[in-house]
C-alpha cells in the first residue's frame, strides 16, 4: 500500500528531527537541503523516477480532481521554491503559463470564465515530469551522476 503524501510529510518532520543531532544546528538547513537533493537525484534517476515524482507532486497538491484549483497550483509553486521556479516566474505567471499549456492542448478554453482558476491536471503532471526532468538532465551534464553515490539507508 502507498504512503499517502500527508503521511510522508509527517515521516519528513520526524526524519529531520532525527538527523538534526547528526548533521548539527548551526548548518542544518544547508545539510539537509543537500541531502535531500541527493536523494531526489536517486529517485528520478531511477527508470520512470520522472513519472514517479510527477505522480507524488500530483498526489500532494491535489484531490484526485481532473482539474487543479488555483489554491493547489500555489502550493506546488511554494513546493518548488527550493528549485528557484520564483527566479523564472512569479505565482500569477505560473498559474497562468499552466492555463495557457491547457488551452494549447485543447484541455480548456481560457474564454471559460468557470475555469479562471482552475488548471487541468493532466497539464501539471507533463510540466512537473518536464521540469524534473530539465533537472535531471542539469545534474547529468554537471557530471554529478558520478559524484552521487548510491546509498541504501
Amino acid at each position: 500500500m502507498a504512503v499517502l503524501p500527508f503521511q510522508e510529510l509527517l515521516n519528513f518532520a520526524e526524519y529531520c528531527h532525527q538527523k538534526r543531532p547528526i548533521f548539527g544546528s548551526n548548518d542544518f538547513h544547508n545539510r539537509l537541503k543537500a541531502h535531500c537533493v541527493v536523494d531526489l537525484w536517486e529517485t528520478i534517476r531511477e527508470e520512470h523516477g520522472e513519472e514517479r515524482f510527477a505522480d507524488w507532486a500530483i498526489l500532494l497538491v491535489n484531490q484526485g480532481e481532473a482539474f487543479m484549483n488555483q489554491d493547489a497550483v500555489m502550493t506546488l509553486y511554494e513546493l518548488l521554491q527550493p528549485l528557484k521556479v520564483a527566479n523564472h516566474i512569479d505565482q500569477q505567471g505560473f498559474l497562468d503559463m499552466l492555463q495557457q499549456i491547457g488551452e494549447h492542448m485543447g484541455l480548456m478554453s481560457l474564454l471559460a470564465e468557470e475555469l479562471d482558476d482552475w488548471v487541468p491536471v493532466d497539464v501539471v503532471h507533463r510540466w512537473i515530469k518536464r521540469f524534473i526532468g530539465a533537472y535531471a538532465n542539469l545534474f547529468r551534464e554537471l557530471g554529478l551522476e558520478q559524484v552521487v553515490p548510491d546509498r541504501k539507508e
